[in-house]
């Protein structure tokens, strides 16, 4: 699950070796707003051969263009009723909007929505990554799959890895 330590997945699967079992794939939530660990189930995946499919690649959908700093968040969005969980308010402070914004204003320079761009991002990290987004709608399916069409470039991304809180 997505709070196991890559140390534990290194431990699993010399265990699964030694028992002739193999993993194919590892999940993890991925996005932008903050390394979360991605940074080391990467690299176990690369150097194990596994595919990775992460989940929240759009950050349960703030990454997605629907929310703005100072606005309060649509009635029908997970954010919409954030006193029921305090998760949702931790990650609504300055540095979340502050990737949301420049996420916006980059996916804005390209003439795609931040969706596509996000996405794209999660994608140009490695060509074993195949990214989970939620799509509530067949709209937003095929707004997310667009951004298959996105090529980033060195200067996108690193613009990108600025953005993101140490």
């Amino acid at each position: 699950n997505s709070t196991t330590t890559s140390e534990r997945l290194r431990c699993a699967e010399a265990m699964a070796r030694s028992c002739d079992t193999y993993f194919y794939e590892v999940g993890y939530r991925f996005y932008l707003s903050g390394d979360g660990g991605r940074s080391r189930m990467q690299e176990w995946a690369q150097t194990f051969g596994f595919g990775t499919i992460p989940w929240s690649p759009l950050a349960g959908g703030l990454l997605s263009g629907k929310y703005h700093r100072g606005e309060a968040p649509p009635d029908d969005s997970r954010f919409a009723h954030m006193d029921a969980n305090p998760m949702y308010r931790r990650r609504l402070n300055d540095n979340m909007w502050d990737v949301i914004e420049g996420i916006e204003n980059l996916a804005a320079e390209k003439e795609v929505s931040m969706s596509q761009f996000s996405l794209a991002w999660v994608m140009a990290r490695g060509p074993e990554i195949v990214p989970i987004p939620g799509c509530k709608t067949r709209a937003h399916l095929e707004d997310n799959l667009r951004a298959m069409e996105i090529e980033l470039k060195k200067e996108d991304l690193a613009r990108l890895d600025a953005l993101m809180p140490p």
